[in-house]
């Protein structure tokens, strides 16, 4: 399955359109106004929210809690900022995410079987920052898109990019090295 994340940057706050398949399904938008920050997430009629992003404080590591309006709650934490990797646990599952070296390629994993990865835009015109996903069709994608969210909020939320902004390669640490051969289940 194919996933599009689209920031809208010229908004006054944050708003990402989540399309699934080349059709909109979805609609974020960062609440203006917040010491910190806070994503309600809907489907394409925008109401009601589906769920809710919220970061938590920390001490040097992200912390954030994804709430779903049915009282269900999954946490993502930083794992090592060293090398750009994350963890969020959601019932009985752990999710890794990982950072690569060129710091716009992530994989997700699902209890350690690879199940997405994504990678975000080198340059960026007037436009917000663009997300390609490619999944598993079986994948949770309000948790897999929450997951790409919250990562570019990390990534992103101190950047002043103006109109043009361009990623390089980082060259960071990888906790685990890209599988290029890896190919979504359907």
């Amino acid at each position: 399955m194919n996933i599009e994340i689209r920031q809208t940057k010229l908004a006054v706050a944050a708003q990402y359109t989540i399309l699934i398949e080349d059709t909109e399904s979805y609609f974020a938008s960062k609440k203006l106004f917040r010491l910190l920050t806070e994503i309600d997430f809907v489907n394409t009629n925008r109401y009601p929210n589906l769920l809710s992003i919220q970061k938590r404080w920390a001490w040097f590591k992200s912390s954030y809690d994804i709430l779903w309006m049915n009282g269900e709650k999954a946490e993502f934490r930083t794992k090592s900022i060293w090398d750009g990797s994350y963890t969020c646990v959601f019932k009985q599952d752990l999710y890794d995410i990982i950072r690569h070296s060129n710091g716009r390629l992530y994989s997700v994993f699902k209890n350690n079987q690879q199940i997405a990865w994504w990678d975000k835009n080198k340059f960026v015109w007037l436009d917000g920052d663009v997300y390609k996903v490619t999944c598993n069709s079986d994948v949770n994608v309000e948790l897999l898109a929450s997951l790409c969210l919250i990562v570019d909020d990390i990534t992103t939320a101190n950047r002043k990019d103006g109109l043009f902004s361009a990623q390089f390669n980082n060259h960071a640490f990888e906790d685990r090295e890209f599988n290029e051969r890896w190919r979504p289940e359907n």
